[in-house]
């Protein structure tokens, strides 16, 4: 399945936002759950059935 130009661009920028923003926070779970949000948010975008994330980020 092929992305339009603009759901790759959203999908980037919340992919990069979540990633910048993630390296910033010090508690894990919190980091864990941004990361995990951001996911969630691209996987809706790109309309893909939600799976529980499962980030390896310690």
């Amino acid at each position: 399945m092929a992305l339009s130009p603009d759901k790759a661009r959203h999908a980037a920028v919340m992919m990069i936002g979540g990633l910048a923003l993630s390296r910033a926070i010090t508690g894990a779970l919190l980091r864990k759950d941004l990361l995990q949000s951001c996911l969630a948010g691209v996987r809706v975008l790109v309309a893909q059935p939600t799976e529980p994330a499962k980030l390896d980020c310690d």
